[in-house]
């Protein structure tokens, strides 16, 4: 975990920083951020979930990745893919429209 205000490392269990002395965030029971974070990364998607993790536990964002992706996959979790393949077709189509048009 890390402290919100200098970024340093900080213990889990501290009420202060060590290094720059600010007040650190009471984080909610565990299982309560796991839980919510699991149903943000479903409704939202992955980057408000890693978004939420970290805001929830001061980590930063590689470790927040990591963890909201281990627990995904832990928990079955599968997220709907977010691949550019619509995008791709609805460019086609414009172009193909464009080019009978002319």
């Amino acid at each position: 975990m890390y402290c919100p205000h200098c970024g340093q490392p900080v213990a889990t269990d501290a009420a202060d920083c060590q290094s720059c002395g600010e007040r650190l965030p009471q984080l909610t029971r565990q299982s309560d951020v796991r839980r919510e974070a699991i149903e943000i990364a479903q409704s939202e998607g992955k980057i408000a979930a890693i978004k939420f993790y970290r805001s929830e536990t001061g980590c930063g964002l590689k470790e927040a990745k990591e963890q909201l992706e281990s627990l995904l996959e832990e928990e079955g979790v599968e997220l709907p893919s977010t691949g550019c393949l619509g995008m791709l077709l609805l460019a086609a189509s414009l172009f193909t429209c464009g080019w009978l048009w002319a």
